[in-house]
């Protein structure tokens, strides 16, 4: 009988922060049911922290809407030729693609070809359910796990793809979130803003987003706007935005939270938050919030004619209802999102509601222990592959 060798190696591609931050805690619970396992791959500084051995770091160069990804189309051809050639030659036992389904997707059905001894793994599950409905396909041919952190996608999968293997561990982020101070009573004088990670999505969401605070801020008791940044990059393009818009607004004042944006979501007593991944942060968190969307015009018309839901926020999609007053593209404008936020601030009855309803939603985010699921998948394939070389 062959002795095995504990020289497992996971090669993980995580192109966005939001994947950069789940990717890190999975792999650091990996690392405690696997000693001695080697992460190799392209992540951001929490995957790298997490002891990835580095060949790339993608999330700077994250991008939103159809006409930026053209814009940047070479660059990402570069990339991706680099990673497939860096898994080619680091023999990794599993690849384990994080998100980042425009470009994680084409690397699955290249390695699958190229290298079918590969285990793919797929952690958060691409939306196919609201758009793009064909990636479920290009799943089941190319992946041999898909890890969801919703239940509702692992039941949409399961019936739009019976012979694709899909586990639901719920979501890794409530580890963290559940050691969040919430005050029993929030300061009734704290707005919230949380415009979101991407160059380009701050600078189309926060000019009207500011106009809203100001507006709100003398129709209300708010004295307090704290806008919420998940990393530097992303705060020094907040006070880009606040710099150019301040012919407009010579008196207002922020202030800029760096890293912080769960302790923002806890203190604040209403929010106004990106849709994105942070809408669900909050709703865990109990912060009664309007989401609010804006694209480029091409990727708006891309969305209009494809996407298939009722609701675009993650929470409402969560609870299957409306919890949250959703605001998108031309209806994010100072004046409406400040109107929807004041029936937040000014009304106890709406933000009571409100908050009834984001209990609901945290009760479906699942339990803590999310990482340690996700983590456990994968050990399991790695395991299964060990036994076949005895």
């Amino acid at each position: 009988m062959k002795e095995i060798q504990d020289h497992s190696k996971i090669f993980v591609m995580a192109g966005e922060a939001s994947g950069d931050a789940i990717a890190a805690t999975v792999i650091e619970c990996l690392k405690t049911q696997h000693p001695g396992i080697e992460i190799y791959g392209a992540g951001g500084q929490k995957l790298k922290a997490a002891g990835q051995k580095q060949c790339l770091d993608l999330t700077p160069d994250a991008v939103m809407g159809a006409a930026e990804v053209i814009l940047k189309l070479p660059k990402f051809f570069s990339y991706f030729k680099q990673i497939v050639k860096e898994i080619e030659n680091t023999h990794p036992d599993i690849l384990l693609l994080v998100d980042y389904p425009g470009f994680n997707l084409r690397l699955a059905k290249a390695i699958r070809k190229k290298s079918p001894q590969i285990r793919i793994i797929y952690l958060i599950s691409p939306k196919a359910w609201a758009w793009k409905s064909g990636r479920a396909k290009i799943l089941e041919k190319n992946v041999d796990l898909l890890i969801s952190i919703f239940s509702f996608e692992m039941d949409w999968y399961r019936w739009k793809c019976p012979s694709l293997k899909v586990e639901y561990v719920g979501h890794p982020m409530v580890d963290e979130l559940e050691k969040i101070q919430v005050p029993a009573n929030r300061d009734r004088h704290i707005l919230g803003i949380f415009p979101g990670s991407r160059r380009r999505e701050i600078q189309h969401i926060l000019p009207p987003l500011l106009d809203a605070a100001r507006r709100i801020k003398e129709r209300s008791i708010i004295n307090k706007i704290f806008i919420a940044a998940p990393n530097e990059l992303a705060a020094e393009q907040v006070r880009a935005v606040i710099h150019s818009q301040s012919a407009k607004y010579p008196t207002a004042t922020y202030d800029i939270v760096t890293g912080m944006s769960r302790e923002v979501a806890a203190q604040s007593f209403v929010g106004i938050v990106k849709s994105g991944t942070i809408t669900a942060e909050c709703a865990y968190l109990g912060l009664p919030m309007v989401v609010v969307y804006k694209a480029g015009l091409l990727e708006a018309f891309l969305m209009w004619i494809f996407v298939r839901v009722k609701y675009f926020s993650l929470v409402n999609l969560i609870a299957g209802r409306e919890v949250v007053r959703e605001l998108a593209q031309f209806y994010v404008t100072g004046p409406k999102v400040a109107q929807e936020t004041l029936k937040l601030i000014n009304n106890l009855k709406a933000n009571q509601e409100c908050a009834r309803g984001l209990s609901e939603v945290r009760q479906k985010l699942g339990t803590a222990g999310a990482a340690g699921r996700a983590a456990t998948l994968i050990n399991e394939v790695l395991k299964k592959d060990e036994l076949a070389l005895l």
